[in-house]
């Protein structure tokens, strides 16, 4: 009966360590896990505007389709807020707040904040000066939560990721901002923002420069490559990482006559 009991013991006190060891390889399992098995949920993501994964938690999951949801939305609010811009001033929002030396001094988001009810922060802005000016920098850290990026924190705080395109055919090629009628390839067919590779803070008039016969900016800062946008008629998708490069031109000029239809860069 002695040895009897000594070999219940013995088995409990075995169990109890490999349980504890096992728990042990499970953590560190979730803490080193690849890239692959964070994209597939097991463990929470973080990307730095420089593409930097980071492990957000030992614990917490980022539920991914909640955050695509999420981003969607606030790219139709841009939209929306976009368009009742064009109803009050003829024309959508120029990439910037230029002075009269044509000096770009505060972004887009910057300009539509009346029309995402940001009346109020709108109106202490300086817009004489430029977005890293003493005054409008303590503005800097009031970021509308429009702006953020879902489940995931910047590298530096009150950045996005929401930018537009910028240079020749693009729909922010100029400085007096774009009428609806100019954009002749059709409103369905012409990107309006989209999700850049890089935040930048949301206040700098700091664009993703364009031109038809250079490579594309990185794009999918937020969702691993993968990245939503906005069309100029002011519906949202995603669209697939490593795009056809094509197509994207075709995407982001508004008036080169050429037919394009966005399904070929939505993501199956």
């Amino acid at each position: 009966m002695f040895f009897t009991k000594c070999k219940t013991v013995l088995t409990l006190t075995l169990a109890l360590a490999v349980s504890v060891f096992g728990g042990n390889l499970i953590s560190h399992k979730v803490w080193t896990a690849p890239l692959e098995e964070a994209q597939a949920g097991t463990i929470e993501v973080k990307k730095s505007a420089k593409g930097v994964v980071q492990a957000a938690s030992a614990t917490g999951q980022r539920d991914l389709q909640a955050d695509l949801r999420a981003s969607q939305e606030n790219l139709k609010k841009i939209g929306l807020a976009m368009h009742t811009y064009h109803d009050n001033f003829g024309h959508l929002p120029p990439a910037a707040i230029f002075d009269k030396d044509d000096k770009a001094l505060l972004s887009w988001r910057v300009a539509i904040l009346p029309f995402i009810d940001q009346d109020a922060l709108f109106k202490e802005f300086k817009l004489e000066e430029s977005w890293d000016s003493p005054h409008n920098q303590k503005l800097l850290p009031r970021m509308p939560a429009i702006y953020a990026p879902p489940g995931i924190k910047t590298a530096k705080p009150h950045t996005t990721f929401y930018r537009v395109f910028v240079g020749p055919g693009t729909v922010f090629d100029g400085k007096q901002g774009c009428r609806i009628p100019e954009i002749t390839d059709g409103t369905a067919n012409t990107l309006l923002v989209v999700e850049a590779g890089a935040a930048v803070p949301w206040t700098k008039p700091d664009e993703l420069p364009y031109q038809k016969n250079k490579a594309i900016p990185e794009l999918g800062g937020v969702f691993q490559g993968d990245f939503n946008v906005l069309t100029a008629e002011g519906s949202v998708f995603l669209g697939a990482r490593n795009p056809n490069m094509r197509s994207m031109h075709l995407f982001i000029q508004r008036d080169d006559g050429n037919a394009f239809v966005p399904d070929n860069l939505r993501k199956e």
